[in-house]
């Protein structure tokens, strides 16, 4: 199918509560090949789109100019209701979706499981393509990615691995996937807020006048999102709290394992992983994932939840993890 790359997925629950298809309805076979299996006008029939979701479709795919249908009828994703204006700010976030394809690629080749990697780029795929209809979200990601150049990368990097360890943990609604994605593109939007010499620079070179300013930024990032209109609570709380650790270590409440928000307690080790890996080059290598990973084993064992740093090792390992449904 021409421009197949392009389509656009939607969680098939969204479209199994509708009457009637609004759009014409694809399944993906492959990365180049979607079939029609539903045209737009006729009756949805409950039947057949429940008999794709028993057989682990979680999205089906729409042509980019029938998305905007969708989203006139207030598609959700991690509970956010679309308005009308959706596509136009898609194009913006072209750094975002080539980051994407870049992490995408590379954590293929370093072995992760194909599966649990494509389902991930499928919620990802999804949750910026509804960011998109945001236009107070997707001007503040859009400015983020001119901090520094590796920025929208880091981004992508912490928004897949969380959506992949939320795979791990057997949260299998894609809801609650969703919001680590949309999470894991938020999670340092604080930074913005920030002396620019203080938000690009290395923490670990900060004086300690410039730490506290530095340490003010998940606060900031709350605040700055505090008035989006649908945002999830949980999004909140990982930008507020992805920089806490299970020692109590962290900042900026001091927050200790189970205290944290759970989804914050993964997207924490997704940064921590990024950080690791990116800061080794601007590649992902099996070895940079093999020695963050080692590092985040041996040397910061009390600072992440047990839990999730064994479903990392897990995903490092190729295994496979459960798929949301």
């Amino acid at each position: 199918m021409e421009n197949a790359k392009k389509m656009r997925p939607v969680p098939i629950d969204d479209l199994i509560v509708k009457q009637k298809v609004l759009v014409d309805l694809y399944v993906q076979l492959s990365d180049q090949k979607h079939v029609l299996i539903a045209k737009a006008g006729t009756n949805t029939s409950q039947e057949v789109l429940q008999k794709f979701k028993d057989k682990g479709v979680a999205y089906l795919y729409v042509r980019p100019e029938d998305f905007l249908a969708l989203v006139k009828n207030s598609i959700s994703i991690a509970g956010m209701a679309v308005g009308s204006k959706s596509l136009s700010n898609l194009s913006k976030l072209n750094v975002i979706e080539e980051a994407l394809g870049s992490v995408y690629q590379e954590m293929a080749s370093i072995g992760v499981n194909e599966q649990v990697l494509t389902h991930a780029k499928l919620v990802n795929e999804a949750t910026m393509t509804v960011m998109a209809g945001q236009p107070q979200l997707s001007a503040l990601v859009q400015k983020f990615q001119t901090l520094t150049s590796e920025t929208a990368k880091h981004t992508m990097l912490v928004s897949m691995v969380a959506v992949m360890l939320g795979q791990g943990h057997e949260w299998i609604k894609l809801a609650t996937l969703e919001k680590l994605a949309l999470g894991g593109l938020l999670h340092d939007i604080g930074k913005l807020k920030l002396p620019p010499d203080i938000a690009t620079q290395d923490p670990m070179r900060l004086s300690h006048d410039e730490m506290v300013i530095y340490k003010s930024h998940p606060e900031l990032g709350r605040q700055m999102l505090a008035g989006t209109k649908g945002l999830p609570d949980d999004v909140l709380l990982i930008v507020y709290e992805h920089h806490e650790r299970s020692d109590g270590s962290g900042f900026p409440r001091g927050l200790r394992d189970f205290q944290i928000s759970p989804l914050a307690r993964v997207v924490a080790l997704a940064n921590e992983f990024a950080e690791i890996v990116l800061g080794q080059g601007k590649e992902i290598t099996e070895r940079s994932a093999r020695k963050a990973l080692e590092e985040i084993e041996l040397g910061k064992t009390t600072l992440y939840n047990k839990d999730a740093v064994r479903v990392l090792h897990r995903l490092v390992d190729g295994e496979p993890l459960k798929k949301a449904v």
